[in-house]
């Protein structure tokens, strides 16, 4: 299988070769072929399984072949900067053996040079949503002749709170205009909105998810509350973990805990949308470098982080919703490496382990074995409806 097999021209085959990616992958395999035949996708498929290029191959060949200058003719949304800007690196490189002109659109940053750049009238505008509403109440520009609307992470923009204003996005581009939607999960509830934007999009379900999760090692620490950050520090100095992006539910709780690694000589930033984009750009730019070693991260801006060489995924307590976990721990595993997720849980998520389990088909093993272990969790994994199973493994003495 190989990408002269799609369709696709063969200036954008030698760019691809160029960087090394010289066969497709599933998802790619199957949906290339049918945005170049004018098919309109809801694609969901594992976390870093190659989506972003599923999407920009046929998109960069289309509009090349069929532009119309001084047109915008695809407007691709992403619910975070951090995503907008790598979907616009990936467009920029092939870009490159085109005459195309593209940006990228994000709050937290001055106007004046996105509006230069609208000025431009790019072919496609990369963006988040919040920003391209403020741009087009300015009427700085149109998505009259729009041929092409995506949504990437489309499950996470809907959920953010979008619904509405995507809704109202869709009804200003050309009734004619294709809908490609991409994500690792979609929801009945987020699919049901998305047959309101196009009733006559394909579903399209590359059935790997399991495969992603096998590459990761996962397993987790049943824990009171009050003892999960002298547990996080056991498992960061016994671990001794090379890259680790640590998951928590708030921006508040992710400035705590960067302190407290910090506090205890460890190389440790907070990464969430309260700071701003020259400081996330600037923490992530170090992390990838290795300076910083520790990314505490929220849910929000997990699918903006794509670095290949997470080993570790630590999650300081379980998100809610269960999908979420698969997006977490699809940080580590990347580009056929392996990887390891790691659960700090309280025992009141049980229950939300057990929907996590449930949801991947596989268990979450529960390690016994340390130093804030008691009788009465040992008690808890031991349940007959426990849906996790424990390592056996016998609790050390404090």
């Amino acid at each position: 299988m190989n990408f002269e097999t799609l369709g696709l021209t063969s200036n954008l085959i030698s760019q691809l070769n160029k960087y090394n990616i010289s066969e497709p992958t599933e998802i790619q395999h199957v949906v290339i072929p049918k945005i170049l035949s004018g098919d309109s996708v809801l694609a969901t498929s594992q976390t870093g399984s190659g989506k972003t290029l599923a999407y920009l191959l046929p998109l960069v060949q289309l509009i090349t072949t069929q532009k119309v200058d001084n047109e915008i003719q695809a407007v691709i949304l992403a619910p975070t900067r951090e995503l907008a800007q790598q979907i616009g690196e990936v467009c920029e490189m092939l870009c490159e053996v085109t005459d195309l002109l593209h940006t990228v659109l994000y709050g937290g940053v001055e106007y004046a040079p996105q509006v230069e750049s609208l000025s431009r009238i790019p072919h496609i505008i990369i963006a988040t949503p919040g920003r391209v509403i403020d741009l087009l109440e300015q009427s700085l520009f149109t998505m009259s002749d729009l041929k092409y609307f995506v949504l990437d992470e489309v499950d996470q923009m809907l959920d953010l709170g979008f619904r509405e204003p995507i809704l109202n996005l869709s009804k200003l581009r050309a009734k004619s205009a294709m809908t490609l939607c991409f994500s690792a999960t979609i929801p009945e509830k987020v699919s049901q909105i998305v047959f309101e934007l196009d009733g006559n999009i394909e579903n399209i379900s590359i059935d790997n998810q399991k495969l992603a999760v096998e590459l990761i090692e996962q397993f987790g620490y049943f824990v009171e509350q009050r003892m999960m950050d002298p547990l996080l520090l056991h498992v960061l100095r016994s671990e001794k973990p090379q890259h680790v992006i640590l998951f928590t539910r708030s921006r508040k709780m992710a400035d705590r805990l960067a302190k407290l690694l910090v506090e205890n000589n460890m190389s440790a930033e907070a990464m969430h949308s309260d700071r701003s984009q020259t400081a996330r750009q600037y923490i992530l730019g170090r992390f990838k470098s290795g300076e910083t070693r520790i990314i505490v991260a929220t849910d929000l801006i997990a699918r903006g982080i794509d670095v290949e060489n997470v080993t570790h995924v630590i999650n300081y307590g379980l998100p809610q919703d269960p999908e979420q976990y698969i997006h977490r721990i699809g940080r580590t595993g990347r580009a056929g490496r392996t990887g390891k997720a790691i659960s700090l849980c309280c025992p009141i998520e049980k229950t939300l382990l057990g929907a996590t389990c449930k949801l991947m088909k596989q268990h979450i093993t529960m390690n016994t074995n340390h130093p804030y272990q008691t009788a009465e969790l040992t008690k808890l994994m031991a349940l007959n409806d426990a849906p996790i199973k424990s390592d056996k493994l016998k609790r050390r003495r404090k």
